[in-house]
């Protein structure tokens, strides 16, 4: 009987939204350091797809050796069985515009 009162108290903890992501950010196949700004966004299909969530900015991340670390929280509306792609863009913190590069 405990170990079934266990399994249930067990099943019932909820799930957390957040994700651990890490990548590694080149400049022209070079890995960069320094602090970069970032923006991830999901999407329900590799190209032409609309966004399934909305946009998580991450300002300051630092990336060293080109490689970086962040959590993110897309909700628990974004991940319903479907499958999702991710866009990632990327900037220097000491840049001023509003551009971002990329992240293939």
């Amino acid at each position: 009987v405990l170990a079934g009162s266990l399994a249930t108290a067990q099943a019932a903890a909820p799930v957390a939204n957040t994700v651990t992501y890490q990548g590694q950010l080149k400049n022209n196949g070079v890995p960069v350091d320094g602090l970069y700004d970032f923006e991830f966004q999901l999407f329900d299909a590799l190209n032409g797809g609309l966004s399934a969530s909305g946009v998580v900015a991450k300002p300051n991340v630092q990336v060293s050796n080109g490689l970086f670390t962040v959590e993110l929280d897309f909700g628990g509306a974004a991940f319903a069985g479907q499958a999702r792609w991710l866009e990632i863009k990327a900037k220097a913190d000491a840049v001023l515009s509003d551009d971002y590069l990329q992240v293939p």
